[in-house]
């Protein structure tokens, strides 16, 4: 019976279908020759196709060739049909069976089967089933990659590589990793490990292989393993000491397995060496480094990363110059001619290695300290001295400058005291003088032991005969030979005394004084003094005993006498004061009787005693009737007489100044017992004109009063409003030299720019504004006018020039109208002063008899701005000069107002004065004394005015009557008693 077995493709069946095979030939055989009987169809198919069985390559799974060998077998069939083709319908041919045949597989890498079907004959016979048996077929290698490879060199106790691996075909099967030394390592697919390798090189080839037996390309994992620590040397180092900053090493390693990998290094400042971090450096390391102590470690690190033991190098960079100092030397002066030096070196490194010297700027050559310098000349001289340190830097030279000297300073006296002197300070400027240089000086005073002193040598002394004497030496210690000066002392100066000189005040020119000069001396042989004297502000001049001195004018005189010595000492000025007045007293009658008055009426005197400049004062005043013995007065006095009978008197005053001047002043006078009735006619019609003449001083004291003046003369003016007026100008000037503003000549008016306007008066019918401005232009004047102010005489010298219509005097005859009432104005800051001595028309009194003689009929006032009498705080400021007493006796005579210089403002003074201006229209000057002729204490007087009515209230003030309102336009008469005359 034939058996047929199918195969599987699976390793399972196949593996059965082979052992089966392989049993078949055993277990069965051909049984058709044994059996003489012929099988059905259906029997020999089954038989077909359970006893055939075909076996790729023996029953392998995988291939790695397609040419495979068949192995096929059958118990029954002749005839086998080998394909390719799974129908088993193409691709082969009928054949007698064979237990082995070669065959090619249809398909490459991949699952391949091979099919056969048997026959019983091969002719178209019974055909078996179509059997077939498969096999993989794989003949690409396996791939490999070595994900990570052991160091090179290392020192590791296990080392591992990981591989990467894959197969395409029939799967990896496993590795191998032969090679290297010593234990094998642990291997598969995955990787390789290998646990404490032995020191050297190792070297694997790994190699993996698929089930079908390819193998992969191998790969090598080489490495080396290196336990052993390296070794390493400083090959080149710096000088233990050196001058050099920048420091050079040179190093080297061994290592016998890994080899020398890299070098590391520190190096820095000893100071902070322990900070430092061992850096990657090179066989030849070379650094800048800084000066002081030094150090450099270096370590060798192998492949295999193995530390080698530090080598390490200290050492000192010195790169400062050492220095060198001159201890012993000569003097910067010498006097001598071999000179030893002493030096010494210092250096951070230590002791100096060598020295050179020079002398003189010569060659240097080497040397050791001390070293003597022999013979040298005079003059300058130099040694220097170099050393070098054990690092070879130079030191700078030190260099000694001398001066060898062997000349002696040169004295002499700058100053000293004179050859006669009174200062016990004897002041010495001394002159010692050498090429080098003085060192010192020494001095000796009297003949004492020679001191230190300077060339100021100062000393205090005694008087008397003095000595002093000096030396020198140089700074090279010479000497000079003294120089001495003889002098004398004398402080005690001469005494002057003045024997005899004129009195206090005297009336004569000339003046003798006799005075005595005594000195004494302690000092020997002293000339005689001299004497000086001078006289008030003169300059001192040699003076004869007695001085004398003639022609003397009159003022206060100041003789001044002193007596220097030949020392210089100055006696105590010594004065001798006298005054010369050669000019008498001033006798003013401010009141005096009228030249007739009635039996019964007081007789009444006022007079005033005034010294003039240069004033003695007043020694002595007697006055008194003539017929009676005179008596003493007061320089100011007022003196009454009651009930004189009948008959011509005489009032006498006697004034004697104290220079012995002496002046009799009369009044005169004539008591009448016969009355005679008056009848003064009155036209007011002309009296509604004023005259003002303004007399200012020009002297140099005057420029504040001026302003003063000009700023507010517009008041004096506002009261003359709706009147008809006039203003003129003249000063207190007397003298006759000039064509202006002196001797009573009107003054020109300026305009406000200070232009001339030909005018010499100002007037009502000009504009307010104009009049104010060339008034204050005019009398704001240079005040270069003469310092004897005479505003009385110059008011006298206007009125008197008024009185001529030609020439020059026309314009002062313009000013004074017959019909116009008469104001006259006085600015001044002194008293009405004649240099030539009081004349009559300085006189008050003069003046009033003049006016009154001249315009019998004209109102006339005096007004003035002065230095009131007594007021001594105005006297004192502002340059003012002296009281305006015959200014004030003549503004008390005309009824006038008194002003000050001193106020502030002028302003109120100047509409006071104004007011009493226009108040003449007012007054009327009686023709003669009215008398109280019934003793009822009223003087008789009636008014009759020109329209017949009531007169107005008026009062009587001496010879003046004064009147509340003026009078009615036209005559009226003025009815009163008078004495008569004899």
């Amino acid at each position: 019976m034939k058996r047929f077995i199918r195969r599987f493709n699976n390793n399972g069946s196949a593996i059965v279908a082979m052992l089966v095979a392989m049993a078949l030939p055993v277990a069965y055989t051909n049984c058709s020759n044994n059996f003489a009987f012929e099988a059905t169809e259906e029997s020999q198919l089954a038989s077909l196709n359970s006893s055939g069985v075909i076996v790729i390559n023996g029953g392998s799974e995988f291939t790695t060739s397609q040419n495979v060998t068949l192995s096929i077998s059958h118990i029954g069939a002749e005839q086998m049909y080998v394909t390719n083709d799974p129908t088993c319908s193409s691709g082969g041919s009928w054949q007698t069976v064979a237990s082995s045949l070669p065959w090619v597989l249809a398909t490459a890498n991949s699952d391949a089967s091979v099919y056969v079907k048997f026959s019983n004959d091969g002719d178209g016979g019974i055909e078996s089933e179509c059997l077939s048996d498969a096999i993989v077929h794989d003949d690409i290698a396996p791939s490999l990659a070595i994900a990570t490879s052991p160091a090179l060199y290392t020192n590791a106790s296990d080392v591992e590589a990981t591989f990467t691996s894959s197969d395409a075909g029939s799967g990896l099967d496993g590795a191998i990793c032969p090679g290297g030394s010593g234990t094998a390592p642990t291997c598969d697919s995955h990787g390789m490990s290998l646990t404490n390798p032995s020191e050297g090189p190792h070297t694997y080839s790994i190699t993996v292989k698929d089930r079908a037996g390819n193998t992969s390309a191998p790969r090598t994992v080489t490495f080396t393993v290196d336990r052993t620590a390296p070794l390493v040397q400083i090959n080149m180092q710096p000088s233990s000491i050196s001058n050099q900053l920048r420091s050079e090493f040179r190093v080297s390693g061994v290592d016998s397995l890994s080899g020398i990998d890299r070098f590391e290094c520190r190096m820095g400042a000893a100071a902070t060496f322990s900070s430092l971090a061992f850096t990657t450096c090179a066989e030849i390391e070379a650094r800048n480094m800084s000066p002081g102590q030094n150090r450099f470690e270096v370590r060798s690190v192998d492949r295999a990363g193995n530390l080698s033991a530090v080598s390490s190098y200290a050492w000192l960079i010195d790169t400062g110059a050492p220095t060198v100092m001159i201890t012993r030397m000569p003097g910067a002066y010498s006097n001598q001619v071999d000179s030893t030096f002493e030096f010494v070196g210092m250096d951070d490194s230590g002791p100096l290695a060598s020295y050179e010297c020079s002398v003189d700027g010569g060659a240097a050559a080497p040397c050791t300290s001390p070293r003597t310098v022999n013979g040298l000349a005079a003059g300058p001289h130099s040694f220097s001295v170099v050393g070098t340190d054990q690092a070879g830097n130079r030191s700078q030279p030190a260099t000694y400058n001398w001066i060898v000297d062997l000349t002696a300073p040169a004295l002499a006296f700058v100053s000293r005291p004179g050859a006669i002197t009174n200062s016990l300070a004897a002041n010495f400027v001394l002159s010692a003088t050498d090429a080098n240089g003085v060192e010192a000086i020494e001095c000796s005073l009297n003949g004492g032991a020679y001191q230190a002193c300077t060339s100021n040598a100062a000393y205090t002394v005694a008087d008397g005969d003095r000595s002093f004497s000096f030396r020198a030496r140089d700074r090279a210690g010479n000497v000079a030979t003294p120089l001495s000066y003889n002098w004398k002392v004398d402080t005690s100066k001469p005494v002057v005394t003045i024997a005899s000189g004129p009195a206090r005040w005297v009336n004569v020119r000339a003046a003798t004084i006799e005075y005595n000069v005594a000195d004494a001396n302690v000092a020997t042989a002293l000339p005689a003094p001299s004497v000086e004297c001078k006289l008030n502000d003169g300059s001192f001049g040699s003076c004869v005993n007695p001085a004398t001195y003639s022609s003397l004018n009159e003022g206060s005189y100041l003789f001044v006498i002193r007596a220097t010595d030949a020392a210089g000492n100055r006696s105590d000025e010594v004065e001798h004061m006298w005054g010369v007045d050669l000019t008498p007293p001033v006798i003013n009658f401010g009141r005096q009787p009228l030249s007739v008055i009635y039996v019964g009426q007081a007789s009444e005197i006022g007079f005033l005693v005034t010294d003039a400049t240069p004033s003695s004062g007043i020694a002595s005043v007697m006055c008194g009737l003539t017929n009676a013995a005179l008596a003493p007065c007061q320089a100011s006095d007022m003196k009454a007489y009651q009930n004189l009978p009948y008959g011509n008197y005489t009032f006498r005053v006697v004034a004697k100044d104290n220079a012995n001047n002496e002046r009799t002043g009369e009044v005169t006078w004539q008591v009448s017992n016969r009355f005679q009735e008056i009848d003064q006619m009155v036209d007011v019609r002309r009296l509604t004109k004023i005259d003002v003449l303004v007399v200012i001083d020009n002297s140099g004291s005057m420029r504040y009063e001026h302003q003063n003046m000009a700023n507010r003369f517009g008041s004096f003016l506002d009261q003359l409003n709706g009147m008809n007026w006039q203003v003129g100008i003249v000063t207190t000037d007397a003298r006759t030299n000039d064509a202006t503003k002196r001797d009573g000549q009107l003054v020109e008016f300026k305009t406000a720019s200070g232009g001339n306007t030909g005018q010499y008066k100002i007037d009502s019918s000009m504009g307010a504004t104009t009049a104010r401005q060339w008034f204050a232009s005019t009398i704001q004047m240079a005040t270069d006018g003469s310092g004897s102010e005479q505003g009385i005489a110059m008011t006298y010298r206007a009125i008197e020039r008024g009185q001529s219509n030609s020439g020059i005097n026309a314009r002062n005859y313009a000013l004074f109208r017959p019909d116009a009432a008469l104001a006259v104005l006085v600015v001044t800051d002194a008293d009405e002063t004649n240099a030539n001595g009081t004349e009559d028309r300085n006189r008050p009194e003069y003046l009033l008899n003049y006016v009154r003689s001249v315009y019998p009929n004209k109102p006339f006032s005096y007004h003035s701005i002065i230095v009131p009498v007594g007021d001594a705080n105005c006297d004192s400021i502002n340059g003012n000069e002296d009281y305006g007493v015959a200014y004030d006796t003549l503004s008390r005579l005309t009824g006038g107002t008194l002003g000050s210089v001193c106020e502030a403002d002028y302003g109120s003074q100047l509409s006071a004065i104004g007011q009493a201006t226009q108040d003449l229209v007012k007054n009327v000057n009686l023709d003669c004394m009215p008398l109280d002729t019934n003793n009822d204490g009223q003087i008789e007087m009636r008014v009759v005015t020109s329209n017949g009515s009531m007169p107005p209230a008026y009062t009587i003030t001496g010879q003046k009557i004064n009147f509340a309102t003026p009078l009615p336009l036209g005559v009226n008469h003025l009815i009163y008693n008078c004495v008569r005359p004899l």
